[in-house]
Parts: C-alpha cells; structure tokens; sequence
C-alpha cells in the first residue's frame, strides 16, 4: 500500500519488537484523507474492521491471485468510502492440481542478547508462519463432463510466537524484608517516618 503515490503510513501506526503496540498499525492515510475513509474488499465483499477502520481479515499471501489499490478516479462501484479502495481477489482451481508448502523461521540463533539478560546466550526464541495450499478440479464425470466445470482451492496458514522476555521490576532485598530499611539511603530513598510523631526512624 505504501509503495502507491500519495500513501503514508497512519501517524498511529507502529510496531515494537514484531509485536503490534496499537490496533491500526496498519491503517494508512490515502491523499491526506484520514484512515477511516478506506475501503477493503475480499472477492467483492468488505472486510473493512470498522472500529479501528482497517482490515478484518488478511489472507496469507500465496492464496492471494490479483490485488488492486485504487487512490483516486474510481468507478462508482468503488464509491463506499472516500479513500482508497483496496481490492483482493483469491485463488481459484484449474484443470490440473497444484499446491505449495512452506514455512518461514525465526529463532534465537541469529539473534543478539537482551542487554539486561542474565544469561550469555539470547533467550529461546521460536517463530513460525507455516501453511499450504491445494487447488484442482471437482471430477464429477455424469454432471460436469470431467472439465472446465467446477474446481476447488483451500488455503491454510498458521503462526506460532514463543520468546522469553526479561522482566525489569524492582524488588525489596532480603534485608527489606525482615524490616531493615537501612539501605534505602545508600539508594537514594526516602526517610521511612513514624506514623505517630511524623519523625523518620533512626537508620529506617
């Protein structure tokens, strides 16, 4: 979408770390319309989310046959919105069967150390975005003639996310926690006071 002219990415939008941080991360604005304005379309049928007004549903990309952005000077079957006009069309089977397989990883072996890690090596880390697809012909010989009739296309993808993640908290040390205070000042703390005289305990 971004690569169409007059596209920019919502001010909204963003990711940290793969991980989405807002909802629209991925609404973009069309000619200085806001992102709202938008319309998706999935053969024909909208798929647009209407409260954050992107899309609901994104197809995996080997199920997808033709996809078209439409910015400005649109037919008037394209005039639900003011924006642009977003258009998947998916797959279908031909005469012969064809498929395809596949898997893309991630893991921690090509990735650096968290900083704050305790460990030497970068966390477990497993990422995976798998799936396949299958499309070919319905051979119903008595009805269709076995050809040019009715085909058939499935298509399935998957995603699995597994990582540690350090955790940064603060914690009360051992001496805290029989009642010793005393290092708070090393800290930069604040005097702990005597609730009854308002004066802070000698040492905390």
């Amino acid at each position: 979408n971004l690569l169409t002219p007059g596209v920019t990415r919502s001010k909204n939008s963003g990711t940290f770390d793969d991980v989405e941080i807002d909802p629209t991360a991925k609404g973009f604005n069309t000619n200085g319309g806001h992102m709202d304005y938008n319309l998706y379309l999935l053969d024909g049928v909208s798929i647009k989310e209407y409260q954050h007004g992107t899309n609901m549903f994104s197809p995996s990309v080997d199920d997808i046959q033709e996809f078209n952005q439409s910015t400005s000077n649109y037919g008037s079957a394209f005039g639900a919105e003011a924006g642009a006009q977003v258009s998947l069309v998916t797959k279908s089977g031909t005469n012969q069967f064809h498929g395809a397989l596949y898997d893309f990883l991630r893991n921690n072996v090509l990735d650096a150390r968290n900083f704050f890690a305790l460990t030497h090596d970068a966390p477990p880390y497993r990422r995976n975005q798998f799936g396949g697809n299958l499309g070919g012909p319905v051979v119903i010989p008595k009805l269709f003639n076995g050809k040019d009739k009715l085909f058939f296309f499935f298509g399935y993808e998957g995603f699995r996310d597994s990582r540690l993640t350090p955790q940064l908290s603060y914690y009360p040390t051992p001496s805290q926690l029989t009642g010793d205070l005393s290092d708070l000042a090393a800290t930069g703390g604040k005097p702990v006071l005597d609730p009854l005289s308002g004066q802070p305990f000698a040492n905390n």
